[in-house]
């Protein structure tokens, strides 16, 4: 094999290494989930206060149950093992638990793109015990660029209200994840399981790349007689030289 040969390869080598190394970015609500700190990485947790965002000011951090609070609530926790809610409910280890206080706040988990990109946003919003509570996915909460990409209702345990959807967000713009008590305030604990993936970084191979490689196989690589084809005497029977 000549060298020409080698660097073709090599770039096509290249290229299978860049498509399989560039892989979106995936953002889990459930397993990035920490009571060590507020902000925790992209995330805070809190509520709304009037027209504002209020991070809590307690948090608990253990091997197997983690919250953060305030006194009355609202709060956000997480368990790493199945457990019974509050009243008759059942509360999975797969999704966080929401609960808005006893005043009525709600309950609000926001992410902060760290980058300009298009996000994807699944996941679902469950009943874990009588709850009757408002859900809702709201983009840039509170500002001119307010989007509510996802708003229902649970009703009762096991209710399962499941969302899909996208949207751009500039760095630093915010994604909200909501719980309301809907009214009736007692025994709304509400779960919450959802992935946010940057769309951009899952472009397996940009066009620099692509240019950069042409390069080097036209410097080194094709010599080809033109006019020449398949079928014909002088035809070569390898399109590269050295």
């Amino acid at each position: 094999m000549n060298r020409s040969q080698n660097l073709c390869f090599a770039f096509i080598a290249y290229c299978v290494a860049a498509a399989t190394s560039a892989q979106a970015s995936i953002h889990n609500v459930v397993s990035d989930f920490s009571g060590a700190a507020n902000p925790n990485g992209p995330y805070s947790y809190g509520y709304y206060s009037g027209l504002t965002f209020q991070k809590t000011v307690l948090s608990s951090n253990g091997s197997d149950f983690s919250a953060h609070h305030n006194s009355n609530g609202p709060y956000i926790t997480w368990t790493a093992f199945d457990r019974p809610s509050w009243l008759s409910g059942y509360w999975p280890s797969n999704v966080l638990l929401f609960d808005p206080s006893l005043s009525g706040l709600y309950t609000v988990l926001r992410f902060s793109a760290p980058a300009a990109d298009a996000y994807g946003i699944a996941g679902y919003f469950l009943g874990l015990d009588t709850a009757t509570t408002s859900v809702s996915v709201i983009a840039n909460a509170f500002t001119p660029d307010q989007s509510v990409l996802f708003s229902d209702f649970i009703n009762g345990r096991g209710n399962v209200k499941a969302f899909s959807t996208s949207q751009y967000l500039n760095q630093g713009a915010t994604l909200d994840f909501v719980v309301g008590s809907n009214g009736n305030v007692y025994f709304d604990a509400t779960g919450l399981a959802a992935t946010i993936t940057s769309q951009s970084s899952a472009v397996p191979i940009p066009s620099t790349h692509l240019l950069f490689g042409s390069a080097i196989i036209g410097l080194f690589g094709f010599k080809w007689k033109p006019g020449k084809g398949p079928g014909s005497s002088s035809f070569p029977e390898k399109g590269i030289r050295a």
